[in-house]
């Protein structure tokens, strides 16, 4: 049980980690497109499995926008809590050796096919622009 509980503390770091880097990144983007200090969070393959989390943070609509203040008080109460994870962190605690194995051969795997993609992807972008390019 104690490994369990050391296993939680590792998941839910990871976790709120994740959500974290994905808002940062999502406000970034947004503020080079559009120039102003909002926050545009659309979902797509990458937020996928968080995205109850962003609609929670968002208001509950599906394409949102906050100016910088507001959004500062929305991330302050949408924030990930235990309360809302219980069911997850009790699993992480009594069935942590499973999850460790999951977390192991899943993750590794998925960087690998995302940074796969991050290559090949603007390649894929060229040939449907050639394409299309007489149209």
């Amino acid at each position: 049980m104690v490994l369990g509980v050391i296993w939680s503390f590792l998941k839910w770091n990871s976790y709120i980690k994740k959500i974290f880097r994905y808002v940062k990144k999502a406000k970034e983007d947004t503020e080079k497109k559009f120039k102003v200090g909002v926050l545009l969070i659309e979902k797509n393959e990458e937020n996928n499995e968080h995205w109850e989390f962003f609609k929670k943070l968002l208001s509950n609509k599906d394409v949102s926008t906050y100016n910088v203040h507001s959004l500062k008080s929305a991330l302050q109460e949408a924030k990930p809590k235990t309360a809302d994870m219980k069911s997850t962190i009790i699993s992480w605690i009594g069935y942590w050796p499973i999850s460790l194995i999951g977390t192991l051969l899943n993750d590794p795997i998925r960087r690998l096919f995302n940074w796969v993609y991050s290559l090949v992807s603007s390649l894929y972008d060229k040939m449907s622009a050639k394409t299309f390019e007489e149209i």
